[in-house]
């Protein structure tokens, strides 16, 4: 492990508290425990939050060896409501995501952390807001910079090799949503041994998810997803399983950079914004 990446649960107070926390970051996996679909574990969203956040510190450390990165255990915990009628999936009530990280990021920031990233893998809408306005609370108490990831990685409008190679396949990625051929390919290339049933038996489930919400639908299920999944998991390749995890990496460790540097990161679309916030309750 390189000199520059720390494990939080590792670490002593002393060892914590010599950290130059104006060179330093911490990166802070967090998903939910949940169903995703016949084929893949209830831990698809933390394992690849995991993940990602790993390797995103590791990038970090190569790049900036000045850079003291830290890596928290991962919140195995969120907002799921809309696939909790299966079982597996255990959802957190809205308000109780926004405590546990306004407590979580409080504490990082009375031991004197500057810089958080929420390393997040999941977008069910309450989760979103509730992480948002944690972040939000935390940073008006504490001279603290915190974002989410997901959310701007996904909805900021940004090209992704991983859309590109999905069309590619013929896909539209707008109704890849669920244990779909993204994450099915992610479980592929990383933990193939947790693959339930050969995602190739899987015919394709394709469901407009916004429509659905018009209609007063609250779950995927009430949408049409029987099996848990939303997508083309059948589709689903080692090689766009390495693309999710790299790129996903890459984007988060620039996007680490940026923010020490003060520096214009990329946003959620404004529509999506105003939307979490004037419809979307915790």
């Amino acid at each position: 492990m390189s000199t520059n990446l720390h494990k939080l649960l590792e670490l002593s107070w002393v060892e914590l508290e010599a950290l130059d926390k104006n060179q330093s970051i911490v990166l802070l996996p967090l998903s939910p425990i949940e169903e995703h679909g016949p084929h893949l574990p209830l831990g698809t969203d933390i394992l690849a939050a995991q993940d990602i956040a790993e390797t995103a510190a590791g990038y970090l450390c190569k790049d900036n060896p000045l850079l003291q990165v830290v890596l928290s255990p991962t919140i195995p915990l969120g907002c799921s409501d809309v696939t909790a009628d299966f079982p597996g999936t255990i959802s957190l009530r809205g308000k109780t995501l926004y405590h546990l990280l306004v407590d979580f990021c409080s504490g990082l920031a009375k031991s004197g952390f500057t810089y958080i990233i929420i390393a997040n893998h999941h977008l069910d809408s309450v989760h979103l807001k509730a992480i948002m306005e944690a972040i939000e609370t935390v940073t008006a108490e504490f001279q603290v910079q915190i974002i989410e990831t997901a959310g701007r990685i996904l909805y900021s409008g940004m090209t992704l090799a991983e859309v590109t190679k999905g069309e590619e396949l013929g896909l539209s990625m707008k109704t890849e949503v669920h244990a779909d051929v993204r994450e099915t390919s992610y479980i592929k290339y990383r933990y193939p041994h947790l693959l339930k049933q050969a995602p190739e038996q899987l015919s394709p489930v394709l469901i407009n998810v916004r429509e659905g919400i018009r209609n007063g639908l609250k779950t995927f299920k009430a949408m049409g997803a029987e099996q848990g999944y939303i997508g083309s998991p059948a589709l689903a390749s080692e090689n766009l399983g390495r693309i999710h995890l790299e790129e996903q990496a890459r984007i988060i460790a620039e996007m680490a950079i940026k923010l020490m540097a003060g520096q214009a990161l990329p946003e959620i679309n404004p529509h999506i914004i105003k939307y979490l916030k004037t419809v979307v309750s915790l």
